[in-house]
């Protein structure tokens, strides 16, 4: 049996900490496969229950609505190399620029 990535399998929880698939989806102005489906794909945690049973931790939830479905990712990959890259880019241009402003004064305080 596969689960899902963001489905936990445990015994009862108690109910006033997690809220059913149809309340999550009557909360959220939603169907409940559209629920199952942000569970499938890891979105939305889950706790299953027994194979057709599953319910959403309310603490989770909670977050979600307050800060949409970006307060459950994780934070993307950030690629050091590349943004190490791009600052030292960024710092040599603005070396340039001050040495061309630097190279405009000694010309311009020159004697025609």
């Amino acid at each position: 049996m596969s689960r899902n990535p963001g489905t936990i399998v445990r015994k009862d929880p108690d109910k006033k900490d997690v809220i059913s698939v149809a309340e999550a989806a009557r909360r959220m102005d939603c169907c409940e496969s559209t629920v199952r489906e942000f569970i499938r794909r890891g979105s939305i945690p889950a706790i299953r229950l027994a194979p057709k049973r599953v319910v959403i931790p309310r603490k989770a939830f909670e977050r979600m609505l307050e800060y949409g479905m970006a307060a459950l990712q994780p934070p993307p990959v950030v690629d050091v190399v590349e943004v190490a890259k791009e600052v030292q880019k960024g710092m040599i241009q603005a070396q340039i620029k001050a040495l061309e402003m630097q190279l405009k004064g000694l010309e311009n305080s020159q004697p025609a």
